[in-house]
């Protein structure tokens, strides 16, 4: 009581003790905890803390230091805004979005996904995916994937719509979605530094210096200002129908390779360039079309799937078929000639 006075002692109790926090807040230094339902929200905002996650669905926030979290549930969302924590993700489908402190994340699992800025993707920091995880990056700024001290385990990255610069990682293989704004994405520079790289709906700069990279584009995302330089070994890949003009570009060297989907595309090439241009089997009424330009060097067209594809080319002044053109029909396809003058012989292409 308030006297200080001591009453006596009850009888004894049964007592059990639940080790479980339901949307509970970790503050204490140096705690253990183990957290085994899900749906819960934690704040871990002591230091030195270690939590044990078992449970799915779970919003977890890291606002101390040193803390150690390990994730063994799936569709978990971390938010690691502390200084030098580390998290390990055993499950899948969890959200890790990074703080402005330093973080060692271990991701063992599949498809989780690491939210960061540039200014949340430190040097310091050390990010290991497990194969098939993705880097969401927001906000914009320019974002170099050589920086942080570890990277790897990571097959894709996207972007928002706020004007990333983005220089993607020496020696390995990422697929790249870039957002709706004026995005760059500068390729890798060492042996094996390969990119499969999706345009966004904003003007975008794509430059390959090595490797065998792809561009996909659709008629809405291939526009007169982007600028697309190939490392030489590179490939176009145009799907979703509509027209595509390769002379509009901006820039278009250092491909060498147009793939053409099955919904109808048509593609007008690029002067100055040899290209070999592919196209699939079409869906059922959809077809095909290929127009030459006029240029000194060589164009392989191959139709390899059934349809009534076309070729458009003019001969006489002017001339866009060259008798080392290759051209490749799948049996009932058109080469539709135009020219004012001018004589062909077929035989000698």
């Amino acid at each position: 009581d308030t006297a200080g006075n001591t009453g006596a002692a009850s009888s004894a109790l049964a007592v059990t003790v639940d080790p479980t926090i339901s949307n509970g807040t970790v503050s204490a230094n140096n705690t253990s905890v183990a957290l085994t339902d899900s749906n819960d929200t934690v704040i871990v905002s002591g230091s030195n803390d270690t939590v044990n996650l078992t449970g799915g669905s779970n919003a977890i926030q890291l606002s101390g230091s040193n803390d150690r979290l390990t994730i063994t549930g799936s569709g978990n969302s971390v938010s690691v805004t502390g200084l030098s924590n580390s998290v390990s993700a055993i499950g899948t489908g969890n959200s890790i979005t990074l703080g402005t402190g330093t973080v060692t994340l271990s991701l063992t699992g599949a498809n989780n996904t690491v939210s960061a800025t540039s200014a949340t993707l430190l040097a310091a920091d050390i990010l290991m995916g497990a194969g098939s995880d993705t880097l969401a990056l927001t906000g914009g700024g320019k974002i170099n994937l050589n920086t942080p001290s570890v990277f790897t385990g990571f097959a894709n990255v996207t972007e928002d719509n706020s004007n990333t610069a983005l220089t993607l990682e020496n020696g390995v293989t990422l697929s790249v979605a870039m957002g709706d704004g004026t995005d760059s994405v500068t390729g890798g520079i060492s042996a094996g530094s390969n990119a499969i790289v999706a345009l966004g709906t904003g003007t975008d700069t794509v430059s390959f210096k090595t490797g065998s990279n792809t561009v996909h584009a659709t008629s809405a995302t291939l526009l007169a200002g982007d600028s697309l330089t190939g490392a030489g070994s590179d490939t176009l890949a145009l799907t979703g129908g509509g027209s595509f003009h390769l002379n509009a570009l901006s820039t278009f060297t250092g491909f060498n390779e147009v793939t053409l989907g099955t919904a109808g595309e048509s593609v007008t090439l690029r002067v100055g360039q040899n290209l070999t241009v592919t196209t699939f089997t079409e869906a059922s009424g959809n077809t095909e079309t290929v127009t030459l330009v006029s240029h000194s060097g060589a164009d392989t067209v191959t139709f390899s799937g059934h349809g009534t594809n076309t070729v458009n080319a003019t001969i006489g002044a002017g001339a866009t078929l060259n008798l080392v053109d290759n051209l490749t029909g799948s049996g009932s396809d058109t080469l539709a000639l135009t020219g004012s003058n001018g004589t062909i012989n077929l035989n000698h292409l």
